[in-house]
């Protein structure tokens, strides 16, 4: 605002007080001296005012940046913040935490927390809010959330009690981290593990047990050695074979000095789709480290194709030091001959399963036609039953219409008239087939009140007494479905007749 503006503004505000001043009949006008201090005061105060609206404006986009920063601070966190009463309801929650709670935000406030915590774990999150209630700090625990639709969620929970005041109703902020799948993989790790460790204990006591008897005496090494079944073997760290155990000749064909005349008959006996591997696993086994176990193809002596268990270790002397690798090789044909004749048999049932499905499919598609092909007949059957009903029955019904009748035989003649349409207007097989459960006395007592007789008169009619019509009506009535009163049950059984 320039200074002639404010001028002019205060000129008119001085007019306005002197016209008030003569309104209310109030003495004399200030002195010159006396409005110009005035017009200071007031020229300093809109300063004040404008700078106070420049102050209150900067605070107001303070206050904007900061919703907005708590927006994505607490609703777009990546984990569910749940605040708790005392009551263990839920009173504020952010978005995290309706989308993984699967629950509307809506209708998740005000509701028990505790719902959503599975039985076996409840115990746990009671001793969580305890704890931290009691300390005045913060706990964590995991356990098991159930989700609407029964889903489980395992879940990181970490609580902080807060207390208005010394004696004021306590809260507990709750911070909910789904981690399902790093524990399912933390189960699976410590499965493996203990797996592992399992066949670690066992290979290495029988390693630790090999180890001890060579130690002990090189007799008993060659005792053991030369009566196992598996073809044993001995390299030293410079790759020359030092022992091969008398069973080599029962599993390849070739006997221990052969191999020890002819050096290069180790990797002769390989099969040549396996050679190259086998010759890459004895340059690895020149260095003191572990191998894995694999299995691969001789050519035995006679020419016949053998499989073989590989398997190698270190082997080290009394002062640690790596001196070679021992190795055993087991006779393994049987059991992939086994296993190839199981894949055989398990493709060949595969193929009869499928075979048995595709017959099995075009049997119910003839069934299928065959039971359509019933179900027409009988419907023609029905219709051609109800046609020559009609034929057979309505022209001597139209004879006794028109011979000499007393009242009641009239009403019988309408009676039988009135059933021999219905039958052909299907209201009695509506009844049926809808509430099979009338009997056949409710069905005529339902047929008679349809056509509008009374209870008298419908006792009259089947010979029996209005109490009993009565307990029939109220069957039916129970039967239909029909609980209100109110409901007339000529209407309804009308109804049934239309809709049939």
């Amino acid at each position: 605002m320039t200074g002639k503006s404010t001028l002019s503004g205060f000129t008119i505000l001085r007019r306005q007080a002197e016209q008030m001043l003569r309104d209310n009949g109030q003495g004399t006008i200030a002195r010159p001296e006396e409005l110009a201090a005035i017009l200071h005061d007031l020229e300093v105060h809109q300063i004040e005012l404008q700078l106070q609206n420049e102050e209150l404006l900067r605070t107001q986009h303070e206050l904007q940046q900061a919703k907005e920063d708590y927006f994505a601070l607490y609703e777009l966190a990546p984990v569910g913040y749940v605040t708790l009463n005392g009551g263990m309801r839920i009173i504020r929650a952010n978005l995290s935490a309706a989308l993984m709670l699967r629950v509307e935000r809506g209708l998740l406030l005000n509701s028990g927390f505790s719902r959503f915590v599975s039985p076996a774990d409840y115990g746990r999150f009671r001793e969580l809010l305890n704890k931290s209630n009691e300390t005045g700090g913060t706990g964590s625990c995991e356990l098991d959330l159930v989700l609407p639709g029964a889903a489980m969620v395992h879940a990181k929970l970490e609580c902080a009690a807060l207390r208005h005041g010394e004696t004021g109703a306590g809260e507990y902020n709750l911070t909910i981290t789904d981690i399902s799948a790093l524990h399912q993989a933390h189960q699976l790790l410590q499965q493996a593990n203990a797996e592992l460790e399992r066949r670690v204990a066992e290979r290495t006591a029988e390693l630790q047990e090999t180890n001890v008897r060579l130690m002990a005496s090189e007799e008993k090494f060659r005792t053991i050695a030369d009566y196992t079944c598996d073809w044993e073997y001995w390299l030293s760290e410079k790759g020359e074979c030092l022992y091969n155990s008398p069973s080599c000749e029962h599993i390849c064909g070739y006997s221990p000095e052969e191999f020890k005349a002819d050096p290069r008959l180790c990797l002769g006996v390989i099969h040549p789709d396996d050679r190259e591997r086998v010759a890459q696993h004895r340059v690895e086994e020149l260095f003191d480290k572990h191998l894995a176990s694999f299995d691969f193809r001789i050519i035995h002596k006679n020419g016949t194709v053998r499989w073989i268990a590989h398997l190698c270790r270190p082997v080290y002397n009394r002062q640690g030091r790596f001196v070679g690798r021992r190795g055993s090789h087991s006779d393994i044909t049987v059991r992939k001959h086994f296993e190839m004749e199981l894949q055989k048999a398990h493709a060949e049932l595969e193929t009869r399963v499928r075979e048995r499905t595709r017959e099995l499919e075009e049997t119910n598609v003839a069934l299928t036609v065959l039971l359509r092909k019933r179900a027409e007949d009988r419907h023609g059957l029905e219709q051609q039953i109800l046609a020559n009903a009609a034929d057979l029955v309505e022209p001597y019904l139209k004879k006794l219409e028109k011979g000499p009748l007393s009242v009641a035989q009239k009403n019988l003649v309408a009676i039988l008239k009135s059933n021999l349409e219905e039958l052909i207007s299907p209201f009695s097989r509506s009844l049926a087939v809808k509430f099979g459960k009338l009997t056949p006395a409710e069905i005529q007592v339902a047929n008679l009140v349809k056509l509008g007789k009374k209870t008298k008169e419908i006792a009259r009619l089947l010979d029996l007494s209005p109490g009993t019509i009565d307990i029939h009506r109220k069957n039916i009535r129970k039967k239909l479905g029909l609980t209100n009163k109110g409901l007339n049950l000529q209407s309804a059984l009308s109804t049934y007749s239309t809709s049939g």
